[in-house]
């Protein structure tokens, strides 16, 4: 009866932290898939939908972590970003307005800075922060360049990972400093 007490305790706290330990880019797919959702489109469906077309027109070569990882490399070698020239990404887009603020906005809000500042969506966003400032312009390769130094093929498996290609959302970083500039 001894040994029950404190293991009781020990696994309270356990379950306690793992469900507070939500990651940025958890709460960045969820405010994602809430904002489809206003909307009455299944994100799943609209992703996968893309990611036929993101191969069929050869952006991607397969849905492999390792492709979506090249996707970046080959927006540095061609020196822009490679988009969907299919227009359902342009429907889609007129249907679902997203702007960074926004998304960080309703991600942030249940997540400390300590937190954000660690995780690799707090690095990739500081790295193409810091880039911008230095060089007083944003390119497709400073996105790419900060997504391939913090991510590995792995982290592709993520499903916001894989959104932030499919759904072009590395332009929100353009909108982001375009409209700072502007105002």
């Amino acid at each position: 009866m001894k040994n029950i007490i404190p293991l009781t305790i020990v696994l309270f706290t356990a379950l306690v932290s793992c469900k507070s330990d939500v990651s940025v880019e958890d709460r960045l797919y969820s405010c994602l898939h809430d904002k489809f959702a206003a909307k009455s489109i299944n994100l799943e469906k609209t992703l996968d939908t893309l990611e036929v077309l993101f191969i069929n027109e050869g952006l991607l070569k397969s849905t492999s972590s390792n492709d979506y990882r090249h996707y970046y490399q080959t927006n540095i070698d061609t020196g822009m970003v490679l988009t969907l020239h299919d227009d359902y990404l342009i429907k889609l887009s007129k249907k679902i307005k997203l702007s960074l603020n926004d998304l960080e906005h309703c991600a942030f809000s249940e997540i400390d800075s300590s937190q954000l500042d660690q995780s690799k969506y707090g690095k990739i966003s500081a790295m193409i922060d810091s880039l911008v400032h230095s060089t007083g312009q944003i390119s497709g390769s400073t996105l790419a360049t900060a997504h391939l130094t913090h991510l590995s093929s792995n982290d592709f498996e993520h499903p916001f990972y894989k959104a932030n290609i499919l759904l072009s959302l590395q332009f929100l970083y353009f909108d982001k400093y375009l409209n700072s500039v502007n105002h």
